[in-house]
């Protein structure tokens, strides 16, 4: 490729037409959306002084490094303010990798940065109708049923079946909450749309003012009423919206935006029904309970990779933050242990491997001393196994509490339960680890851990520096990424973490 680029810049060169030979600049913006069957993402192109760019979009591949031979995509929408790309037909479950591509009329590619992410398992949301209106009314209400749970079912990992009931004495429509839901939908034609029944099933799935954490809870800044405070709801419409610092908004039985609150808000585009759904995802990836016996949604929140060694330190001062890292003792008893970060990196028993299972959602986490899986059976220890079981499996739920100025937040390691409070890894007193109720509140600080890599360890001495030449964007690359975790693709010359060492790009 870079013989081939170089015989593309000398012909050019020849005709006088030195400009054209200049790629495109692209940038990937790093904030995306994604759900099981569909993924999101914005970038920017500039022609960069060369010839007119002739094709842009994103290119995604199951490999590390995508390019234009894999999985492309020039689909756009208009959402907030500017273009979204997106991909249809995805495999739910899965691990990909995604990136923004221009190329130019001299044939010249460029790729922005890559994002690592996985698509959610399959919702399925199901719906039963009794057909109780007339012929018109029973078309418009199934055709709209059909709509929305396709895309519930294929936007978010959610399973719910709904019934329904034609009522005459109902003024729009309404829906209760309980595990099947039941809604009534009366004769006014404007809520016999999609985007109605998609607002009457997200108080099935918990946005309504009772029994769910939708309202007096302290996930929203006010009693019934104000901006609900999650996390994963607002990195979607800082997304969607191409804007900074989002909150969703709501009362007892309403959110905006996106809520389609009436008729009136129904505008028939698929922009608003996606943020409907994606919303719903995002809600219950907070905390809100779709069913009574569930309590957070799992999902890929934590950015692992699986031959990286973590160090896991809690985030309580009182607990050893930073100066305190987990580790078993010989017969899987978990401890934190007070030890420098110099310490703990020379000691592979605080060390831990971390992987993912696209399937479930869940993630392992492995001690690389001892081969021993993180495991929950009377209480959390280390226990042997050759191939990790649901016991194994844990939710990682992030934080909302930046730990220190460079945004550091904790995770709460959960074990999967089917109840509003599971388990989940407690740092106690006297270097002792306990399993306590899960308690979202920010203050729980002795529930959360935060997990870094050997180049995000405050080490007084370096770690060895390798290293490595830059290659062509369109070959195949070392994973590589800066001194703030973040993958980079296109590395210039300069310090970076591979494999959980630092080597130096020239």
């Amino acid at each position: 490729m870079k013989l081939q680029r170089l015989l593309t810049i000398a012909l050019l060169a020849t005709l006088g037409l030195e400009a054209q030979a200049q790629a495109p600049k692209v940038e990937t913006d790093m904030r995306y959306a994604r759900g099981a069957t569909m993924a999101f993402a914005r970038g920017t192109f500039n022609y960069n002084g060369g010839t007119t760019i002739q094709k842009r979009g994103f290119c995604l591949s199951e490999q590390p490094t995508p390019t234009i031979d894999d999985i492309v995509t020039t689909k756009t929408m208009s959402a907030g303010s500017g273009t979204v790309y997106y991909f249809s037909n995805l495999k739910p479950a899965t691990m990909y990798y995604m990136r923004a591509f221009a190329t130019n009329r001299a044939g010249l590619t460029s790729y922005g940065d890559i994002i690592k992410f996985s698509t959610l398992p399959m919702g399925n949301i199901t719906y039963w109708y009794n057909n109780g209106g007339d012929e018109a009314a029973n078309k418009r209400i199934n055709d709209a049923f059909k709509q929305a749970c396709d895309i519930f079912s294929n936007l978010t990992s959610i399973s719910k079946h709904f019934n329904t009931g034609y009522s005459g004495g109902t003024p729009t429509a309404d829906c209760n909450y309980q595990d099947e839901p039941w809604m009534n939908i009366g004769p006014q034609v404007s809520y016999q749309r999609t985007g109605t029944i998609m607002h009457e099933m997200e108080h099935g799935l918990g946005v309504i003012d009772y029994n769910t954490e939708w309202s007096g809870s302290i996930l929203r800044s006010g009693s019934g009423t104000g901006d609900w405070l999650g996390d994963r709801v607002s990195a979607f419409l800082d997304f969607w919206d191409n804007t900074t610092g989002s909150h969703l908004h709501g009362d007892k039985i309403h959110m905006w935006p996106y809520g389609v609150n009436g008729a009136q808000e129904d505008n028939g585009t698929l922009a608003l029904y996606y943020a409907n759904a994606m919303i719903a995802q995002a809600l219950g990836e907070d905390g809100l309970q779709h069913r009574s016996d569930t309590y957070a949604d799992p999902c890929y929140v934590f950015l692992q990779e699986d031959n990286i060694k973590y160090y896991l330190t809690c985030e309580s001062k009182n607990r050893g933050l930073k100066t305190a890292y987990l580790k078993p003792t010989a017969d899987g008893v978990l401890q934190w242990v007070t030890m420098t970060a110099d310490e703990a990196v020379a000691n592979d028993s605080t060390a831990w491997t971390i992987t993912f299972t696209p399937s479930n959602q869940y993630y392992q986490l492995q001690n690389v001393a001892t081969g021993e899986y993180l495991s929950y059976g009377s209480g959390i220890r280390t226990t042997a196994k050759k191939t990790p079981m649901d016991n194994e499996d844990w939710h990682l739920m992030k934080g909302r509490v930046d730990v220190d100025e460079d945004g550091t937040r904790g995770y709460w390691i959960i074990h999967p339960e089917r109840t509003r409070n599971p388990r989940c890894m407690q740092a106690n007193t006297n270097g002792k680890i306990g399993a306590a109720s899960f308690d979202l509140k920010n203050s729980a600080t002795v529930q959360r851990w935060i997990i870094l890599a050997a180049s995000e360890m405050d080490t007084t001495v370096p770690t060895a520096i390798e290293t490595v030449k830059q290659q062509s964007a369109a070959t195949q690359q070392p994973v590589l990424y800066d001194l703030q975790g973040r993958r980079v693709s296109q590395p210039t010359r300069g310090l970076y973490i591979q494999n959980g060492r630092k080597v130096l790009v020239k």
